[in-house]
C-alpha cells in the first residue's frame, strides 16, 4: 500500500507519524506531501490517504488500525 500523510499533520499533530507508520507498516510505503487535499482536517486529526482513499482516527494508534484492517 501507499500512505500519505500531510505535512501539516507533522507540523501540528504529531512530528513523529512517519516514522511510526514506516516502523509498523514495513510492507508499504510512507510518504508525506504538503497537501493531501483534506482542506485543514490533517492538523485537528489523524488523517491520511491510503491507496488514495482517506482514512481517519482520533489516535495514531486507531489509524494504525484502521490502516491495518484493509
Amino acid at each position: 500500500m501507499e500512505i500519505v500523510l500531510c505535512q501539516l499533520t507533522l507540523e501540528a499533530l504529531d512530528g513523529n507519524l512517519k516514522e511510526y507508520l514506516t516502523q509498523n507498516c514495513a510492507d508499504d510505503t510512507v510518504l508525506v506531501a504538503k497537501c493531501i487535499g483534506c482542506c485543514g482536517e490533517c492538523a485537528s486529526t489523524y488523517v491520511v490517504l491510503v491507496d488514495g482513499d482517506p482514512v481517519v482516527a482520533p489516535t495514531r494508534e486507531k489509524l494504525l488500525e484502521r490502516i491495518q484492517s484493509l
